[in-house]
């Protein structure tokens, strides 16, 4: 039967219910006096484990800080190293560090129930390194708790009858293998073959050795990488930068990843401010343009109003030297001859 771990939910608050009470007794005994929309509600983490036909078959919650004993929830890990040996966990703190605060499944799938819960817990939690226990000491380490946490020494010179409280460790790697991301290369074929198998039902369409020739084509271009657990490569990724940009950024909208252009922010600074300075630049010549074009102007209707003046004054001229000599009376007849065309002077 499959056991798959997940967040709790309100919705599973009756299942959750059904599932503790039961053993309720006996889980008063292992955590102290419990309420399950509490926990759910104030602890920093809380998980239920659901088999294949959905039903509830495990609880537990993890918290930033111990509920059982008399712990100062701001000091509660240098006062626990004041008593058990927490000096040989590398980088300890409260950043790194989580407490196993409830925990309870039915017993036929309890082991898997655990180890489906806390990989869950160490997966979603990256920067938790362990999860540490702390019971009663009239309570032993119970299934599937033992076996799984380690007990954690007292210091040196602490009496244990004076010591109510009993603390238990479980690392990272013990649940989590730790793994590698590496180049990948022609001879990872044979791991990878399987895991390919198992993603792709038409796998065999692909050809007998299409995962040794994608690793095998590597260039500039295109790179492929393997996560190695256990001295096997476990997944591959391929990837490429020779794609069609332009059809991309046609077809999605790409603007709050930049376009996919590396250094968008600086490459648009630049082209806005290139676009502002010619836009300067072509408003400068048309201005320039357009003054040039008056200047022209003017100096035309200068020019022509210049040979208008000096063309009436020939006439003006011209027209004295014909009347020279001749009296008013003799102009007036004139100008009555050719019907007005000539003004008086």
């Amino acid at each position: 039967m499959a056991i798959v771990a997940r967040h709790a939910t309100a919705n599973d608050l009756p299942h959750v219910k059904d599932l503790c009470e039961v053993e309720s007794h006996i889980l008063e005994k292992h955590w102290g006096p419990y309420n399950i929309p509490r926990l759910l509600e104030r602890n920093a983490f809380s998980c239920c484990a659901v088999d294949d036909r959905g039903a509830v078959v495990g609880f537990a919650t993890l918290h930033h800080f111990p509920t059982v004993g008399d712990f100062n929830p701001s000091t509660w890990l240098q006062d626990a190293g004041a008593t058990w040996k927490m000096a040989d966990m590398e980088g300890l703190s409260v950043s790194n560090t989580m407490v196993l605060t409830f925990f309870f499944a039915e017993h036929v799938h309890e082991e898997e129930v655990l180890n489906e819960m806390i990989r869950m817990a160490f997966s979603i939690c990256q920067d938790m390194h362990r999860i540490l226990l702390f019971l009663p000491n009239t309570q032993p380490l119970f299934k599937p708790l033992l076996g799984n946490f380690d007990p954690i020494p007292l210091n040196d010179g602490i009496d244990p009858s004076n010591v109510a409280i009993s603390a238990f460790r479980a690392a990272r790697g013990d649940f989590l293998t730790e793994m590698s991301v590496r180049p990948a290369m022609v001879e990872d074929h044979d791991d990878l073959v399987p895991v390919f198998k198992a993603q792709k039902e038409d796998a065999e369409s692909y050809g007998e050795f299409f995962l040794a020739n994608m690793i095998q084509s590597e260039d500039e271009h295109n790179k492929a990488l393997v996560a190695e657990a256990n001295g096997r490569a476990m997944g591959l990724l391929v990837l490429t930068s020779d794609v069609e940009l332009g059809e991309l950024q046609d077809k999605f909208e790409l603007e709050t990843y930049d376009f996919l252009v590396q250094d968008y922010g600086e490459k648009a600074t630049q082209v806005h401010e290139e676009h502002v300075e010619r836009v300067a630049r072509m408003r400068k010549e048309h201005g320039e343009r357009i003054e040039q074009v008056k200047k022209d102007a003017r100096a035309q209707v200068q020019e022509e109003f210049d040979q208008y003046l000096e063309e009436r004054e020939q006439e003006e001229n011209a027209e004295e030297e014909e009347d020279e000599g001749k009296t008013d009376e003799q102009i007036e007849d004139e100008r009555r001859g050719e019907g007005g065309g000539r003004k008086k002077k």
